[in-house]
């Protein structure tokens, strides 16, 4: 997996670099259907029977393999082209400006890049089992699991796609006046997902999506209703991280990110800990510490994107 992943991200960022997003999407898309496909199929093999296991792990390496393979056919199609041996990008892509003339990119430049945006992703990761762990251990834990289960990922359906907008920045790194106009997409895309979760979390479709279409029971449906609702909230802050984790991106402000990290594991901790103490508990206990998880890494990648471009501007 960490091959694939690996190798998957790498080839994103060519294709997002010369805006060819909609093979990512074709990716995204093939793998998920690769997945379910995957299911029927191997439901009935004898070392599902034996192990079932198996299944989920064997679903996850082939979705995987095949979001590489469709972003590899993109890599060549549309980025290989557009290169040149031992230059950057075309000029569609990238300026070859006389500092790049003068550095060559070697290992260090690219690690001192990349170690702050690798700690982030270690403690967004230590994040949610820190939430289980509490959660399970609390009242009717094995239901509360559940219905964290069942939540997490219905609340991610109106606010995951805004994680994308880091994406933006670098993309549109040479347009003059880019930034202005990503931040009036960025407030378009936060209306778009507060209607969508308002549609999804605070009318009858909600109830349809978890009875009729997930098939859970009328009363773990009912405790799915108030984390649901607290899921509302996290576009504000999504959006707000999204953006300036794409500016910190194009300006190579990476380690002015990398608390934002520590801090989200921090504030969950936290929260676990105060609110455990009061009327809250179960999934909705879980669902408001990850949103003081969230806040608190918005603030912290603002305020050091902010903070590092400051006094380089002022340098």
């Amino acid at each position: 997996m960490p091959l694939l992943t690996g190798l998957t991200r790498y080839y994103s960022g060519l294709l997002a670099r010369m805006r060819r997003t909609e093979v990512v999407s074709a990716s995204g898309i093939a793998g998920i259907g690769a997945r379910i496909l995957s299911v029927f199929v191997f439901l009935d093999m004898a070392f599902v029977q034996t192990q079932p296991i198996l299944l989920p792990i064997a679903i996850t390496l082939l979705g995987a393999g095949v979001e590489y393979l469709v972003m590899m056919w993109g890599h060549f199609r549309y980025v290989r082209p557009a290169l040149t041996i031992g230059m950057p990008a075309s000029d569609t892509t990238a300026e070859v400006t006389s500092d790049t003339e003068e550095h060559v990119i070697c290992a260090a430049d690219i690690l001192r890049f990349l170690w702050p945006l690798a700690v982030i992703m270690i403690f967004q990761g230590a994040s949610r089992p820190l939430i289980n762990l509490v959660v399970s251990r609390g009242v009717d834990g094995t239901q509360a699991l559940a219905v964290l289960t069942i939540v997490y990922a219905l609340g991610h359906l109106h606010y995951g796609w805004i994680n994308e907008i880091r994406s933006l920045a670098p993309a549109f790194r040479d347009e003059e006046g880019s930034l202005y106009y990503i931040r009036r997409f960025v407030v378009g895309c936060l209306a778009i997902s507060l209607t969508l979760a308002f549609i999804l979390f605070w009318t009858p479709l909600r109830d349809v999506i978890l009875l009729d279409l997930i098939g859970v029971e009328a009363p773990i449906a009912a405790l799915c209703v108030a984390p649901l609702m607290v899921f509302t909230l996290f576009p504000f802050v999504v959006t707000l991280r999204g953006y300036y984790h794409g500016v910190g991106l194009v300006n190579r402000v990476t380690d002015a990110m990398a608390l934002s990290g520590p801090y989200r594991l921090v504030a969950i901790a936290f929260a676990l800990w105060v609110l455990s103490a009061t009327d809250l508990h179960g999934a909705t206990l879980g669902v408001t510490a990850l949103l003081c998880g969230f806040t608190a890494e918005a603030v912290g990648v603002t305020w050091g994107v902010r903070r590092r471009l400051a006094a380089l501007q002022c340098s």
